[in-house]
């Protein structure tokens, strides 16, 4: 893992003691996350271009109010600049991410916890809390050079579906504060705690958007059960019905997130992109489908 590492950071993990400690790497374009248990710490290197100064600003500000708001999140410890980068270190969370392995014990924690989250994070708002344009995360799909990517079926079906979302969610006026991203591999569980990392696209906006982004990766993944969305949506909303209209909005913003799904792989390199061609072409036709039929009734007899 660390001679994937570009130079910059290498020469750092060198100077700190850390280069064979790495027991997890996570590369984006914008940061590299480096994991450290022995150090008890997680460091992560924000690039120096693009916007990427600003957004980190704003996560730091909303981690802070979210820490005061008593809600358990990533604690910053040191921060400095190397060539390329602004360094954070962070202090090492203890627990497991379970990812594809999540339970029904893990669904209902996590319900629980972003209700405790959401219902904690509605006024007050941080000056520099950024606002979530949620379209923005579905905008590659419209980008012209990304048009080799799509059939013009396939983007003339994407545009009917967002604009679809968009009269669903027109109506939407009480905002919290939400992270964008809340998939269980962004979750640490410890015995009946869960902490949610990686609050790096967090702002605020509609708590239906981290709903529909729990209930996409439970619906999407094999591996879970229709026992997982119920006990995640008994965490959430308790023994309270979901209502119509908050059953037309998760659809939505599932329906979304699926549209998300179709432009994931740009994210991979040329060489990946090439060498899984034909997979990412089922999978954008999966997501596809996925974001014109998905409904929560149907898939979890859910009745309103």
């Amino acid at each position: 893992m660390f001679h994937t590492l570009p130079i910059a950071i290498r020469a750092y993990a060198e100077l700190h003691g850390f280069a064979h400690d790495i027991s997890k790497v996570a590369q984006r374009i914008e940061a590299v996350t480096v994991t450290v248990p022995r150090q008890q710490s997680v460091y992560r290197f924000v690039a120096h271009h693009g916007d990427y100064a600003q957004k980190l600003a704003h996560e730091l500000s909303n981690t802070d109010y979210l820490h005061r708001r008593g809600i358990a999140t990533p604690r910053l410890q040191h921060r400095e600049t190397i060539t390329g980068y602004d360094v954070l270190r962070f202090g090492y969370i203890t627990g497991d991410v379970v990812g594809i392995k999540a339970t029904d014990f893990h669904a209902e924690r996590l319900g629980t916890q972003l209700r405790q989250i959401h219902d904690r994070c509605t006024d007050n708002l941080p000056s520099t809390c950024n606002t979530i344009d949620i379209l923005f995360f579905s905008r590659p799909l419209f980008d012209l050079t990304n048009a080799h990517e799509f059939t013009a079926a396939q983007r003339a079906s994407a545009v009917a579906e967002i604009a679809r979302f968009q009269i669903h969610t027109a109506q939407i006026d009480v905002h919290t504060l939400v992270h964008t991203d809340c998939h269980f591999n962004n979750m640490v569980f410890h015995d009946d705690t869960v902490t949610l990392i990686d609050w790096a696209e967090c702002g605020r906006g509609s708590r239906f958007i981290d709903i529909g982004v729990v209930v996409h990766d439970i619906t999407y993944h094999q591996e879970r059960t229709r026992d997982n969305l119920r006990t995640f949506l008994r965490g959430y909303f308790g023994r309270t019905e979901i209502t119509k209209h908050e059953l037309v909005l998760i659809d939505a913003y599932v329906r979304h997130r699926f549209l998300e799904g179709m432009i994931w792989h740009l994210d991979d390199t040329p060489e990946m992109q090439a060498a899984e061609y034909t997979e990412n072409r089922d999978w954008i036709a999966t997501c596809l489908h996925h974001a014109q039929t998905f409904t929560l009734a149907t898939w979890c007899d859910v009745s309103v």
